[in-house]
């Protein structure tokens, strides 16, 4: 109210046009148009930080659809408490991609015999790792 011309019954009407609108999952966009919509003029920039802040603010504190009923203050607060800490370096798994390799008859055997795979260990059912 102090940065624009609305009197108390206006700014409460816009506080909760605008509180609607993110309970529905609407985009920051939405907010904007109904700034513009009712004509709110702001007096100078310092209005329009302060009222972005307002909005953030409000974002941030509203229960919405979207969060299943939770606030974006609680979800952050929440997955915060279930956030597993990353692990060392030397314990994570790397992963290879493509998997095993195929092992065709005439391949050389991977036991290291020397003799093809068909002739060697392919019905002793070699596993490659």
């Amino acid at each position: 109210m102090k940065n624009t011309d609305a009197d108390q019954d206006e700014a409460d009407f816009i506080c909760d046009a605008v509180q609607r609108e993110i309970a529905a999952d609407c985009r920051m966009e939405d907010i904007y148009q109904i700034f513009e919509d009712l004509e709110v003029d702001l007096k100078d920039d310092s209005g329009v930080n302060r009222l972005m802040e307002l909005v953030n603010d409000l974002w941030n504190n509203t229960r919405m659809l979207l969060n299943r009923g939770f606030t974006p203050n609680e979800l952050s607060a929440r997955a915060g408490r279930f956030l597993l800490p990353l692990p060392e370096k030397s314990k994570v798994i790397e992963f290879r991609q493509g998997g095993k390799k195929k092992i065709y008859p005439n391949d050389p055997c991977p036991c290291g015999s020397g003799k093809k795979y068909k002739n060697c260990c392919k019905n002793k059912d070699y596993k490659p790792q």
